[in-house]
């Protein structure tokens, strides 16, 4: 295996979120809607992820494509 290379979890996401997170019908729109709901989160929740991870250089990822607000 190469040093880089990444491990692929067999869990699928909704049973990650219901087992380790503790989060109910996570499938449910209600859920989705609610967890969703505030944008604001979300986005500081994209950028977040940006500045944790090691995202090889010249690579893109979702918050190369949002525009920061100031203030």
């Amino acid at each position: 295996m190469k040093e880089n290379s990444k491990v692929k979890s067999k869990t699928k996401p909704s049973e990650f979120c219901k087992n380790i997170l503790k989060f109910s019908k996570v499938k449910s729109t209600e859920f989705i809607t609610d967890y969703f709901s505030n944008v604001d989160d979300l986005i500081n929740a994209i950028f977040e992820y940006k500045r944790l991870s090691n995202i090889p250089s010249g690579e893109k990822c979702l918050a190369d494509l949002l525009v920061k607000k100031e203030g």
